[in-house]
């Protein structure tokens, strides 16, 4: 991958091909990438699909995130499916960033500016290692973002 524009083309048939699980670990939700209205159909579609399918997300820099931002309103919308943490602590060598679908589908980038990457839809080696180290900081690093919290009157 080398542009913005193949990112999302690329996010996109990952989401729509996904059928029970999606993590997404990124630096701040590039709005580039993750405020595009096919990003954001797609994974509210995924979500939709089943009452099983599950989304969690985690960002290193919760700051550079707003409630305005569609995933977060997306997440608003559907709190027992889409879960947006950040980590109070990353590993000494954090892995890359990335978008990883039912344990086999990864989409990773080496920057945040998603000009190096890579695509695949079967990788599940690779995968599971994403996915256990995804894993192993929401459990013991991640928490909410108070900031991002929904308000309730």
């Amino acid at each position: 991958m080398d542009n913005t524009d193949t990112y999302i083309q690329q996010a996109q048939t990952l989401l729509d091909a996904a059928k029970r699980s999606v993590l997404l670990f990124s630096h701040s939700l590039t709005p580039a990438i993750y405020q595009h209205p096919n990003v954001i159909n797609s994974l509210s579609s995924y979500l939709r699909k089943s009452k099983y399918c599950q989304a969690r997300v985690i960002i290193t820099a919760p700051k550079q995130l707003s409630i305005t931002h569609p995933m977060v309103k997306l997440a608003h919308r559907l709190p027992s499916s889409l879960s947006i943490k950040t980590v109070t602590q990353l590993p000494d060598t954090p892995p890359p960033f990335f978008l990883l679908a039912d344990s086999h589908q990864l989409l990773e980038w080496v920057e945040e500016d998603h000009n190096k990457g890579t695509y695949n839809e079967s990788v599940p080696a690779q995968a599971k290692h994403h996915s256990e180290v995804f894993l192993h900081l929401w459990e013991r690093y991640s928490i909410e973002i108070p900031e991002l919290a929904q308000l309730h009157v």
